[in-house]
């Protein structure tokens, strides 16, 4: 019940507070303003006093009042020219601005809201839409058929080339939100351009409504371990993320065996508190600084286990550069009982240039 408060304020507030066009704020006083000169302005009053009335009168007939009232003819006719002028200037730089939200969609069959039309009204551009849809062979939320989900990712970027061509990028943001499984959504983060600004949504659950970023800052930050004690040249190593959930070590070392674990841990554990800009920010540099250490470390593959919300999980595909840090698996986790982490996609790098697919039944050691 809060959510939808906190929805119906921020959306008034949003209506209350939205931007008037200045030009057309000219065109209306224009308008007042030949209203009121269109009866000629003739008027009388008189005012009372104890010596007696004093009658004040205007007319538009001659004199001076004539004068006037031509000068303010002509002021209409000049606001009404600027008011025009300044909206087809912005019309014109409508035409050229575009937001293309990108959404994903890879959990649960259904149309469900479309992120295009959550786009924020702040975002005073044309609106494009575009659906990554992989739900496949989707069978109660898990996509059976992997291979073709990267397939359709793949062609992301091509799609995004078509609607950028012959547009300036300062006239162009991202964006982003999407419902799918990690290691897809760390993919598609990757495959967004990082030259144009990105915009990031997430899925409320429980008002069933996109939402922007824009809840506070609570200063909590990961917790990094094992980063000290890894050894230089190491083969493989694992990197467990855990934000919204712990990590499943157990069930990642069953899958790729004893590796050295360097570990991104949250204070607490949480699918609520990550509604805040800067704090995401922030934790992505975090693991930005980690990644670079690893690198130092000069570790040859990192296998990722990653517990996380959707936003922050295309957040930090964002910023997985594929030409300076190792070699990345992404893996997927599996309830159930037992629990287990199954397939996995092998990020791609300037030796692989595409993303592949590691099947359940296969050994992502062997790279």
């Amino acid at each position: 019940m809060m959510h939808h408060v906190h929805y119906f304020l921020r959306s008034a507030t949003d209506w209350i507070f939205r931007k008037r066009h200045p030009g057309l704020a000219l065109i209306r006083w224009a308008l007042f303003l030949a209203a009121f000169l269109a009866g000629g302005l003739a008027f009388s009053l008189t005012l009372p006093f104890t010596t007696g009335p004093m009658n004040l009168s205007y007319t538009t007939d001659t004199g001076p009042a004539s004068v006037i009232t031509w000068i303010l003819l002509l002021l209409v006719l000049v606001l009404v020219a600027v008011g025009l002028w300044l909206l087809f200037a912005d019309r014109k730089q409508l035409a050229r601005q575009r937001v293309i939200a990108v959404e994903f969609r890879g959990l649960h069959d259904g149309g469900g809201a479309a992120l295009e039309d959550a786009v924020p009204d702040r975002f005073d551009a044309r609106r494009d839409g575009l659906v990554m849809d992989v739900r496949q062979g989707l069978i109660d939320g898990v996509i059976v058929d992997p291979e073709v989900a990267v397939r359709k990712l793949a062609s992301l970027r091509d799609q995004l080339a078509s609607r950028e061509s012959g547009r300036d990028r300062r006239d162009l943001r991202y964006v982003v939100g999407g419902i799918a499984p990690v290691p897809l959504l760390f993919l598609a983060g990757l495959l967004l351009d990082d030259e144009t600004p990105v915009t990031f949504m997430d899925w409320d659950r429980s008002a069933r409504i996109w939402r922007e970023l824009d809840g506070p800052d609570d200063g909590a930050r990961f917790t990094v371990s094992g980063l000290d004690a890894l050894e230089d040249d190491a083969d493989a190593i694992v990197l467990a993320i855990g934000y919204s959930f712990p990590v499943d070590l157990p069930a990642a070392q069953a899958r790729v065996g004893d590796l050295p674990v360097v570990a991104l841990t949250a204070p607490s554990h949480s699918t609520t508190t990550h509604w805040s800009e800067d704090k995401q920010k922030a934790l992505s540099q975090q693991l930005i600084d980690v990644m670079i250490a690893i690198k130092g470390k000069r570790a040859k593959l990192i296998h990722i286990f990653l517990a996380a919300p959707a936003s922050l999980t295309l957040r930090f595909g964002t910023h997985y550069d594929q030409r300076l840090y190792p070699r990345a698996i992404v893996h997927q986790y599996e309830g159930g009982s037992p629990s287990r982490f199954s397939w996995a996609i092998r990020l791609p790098t300037d030796a692989l240039h595409a993303a592949s697919v590691i099947p359940a039944d296969a050994d992502p050691t062997r790279d």
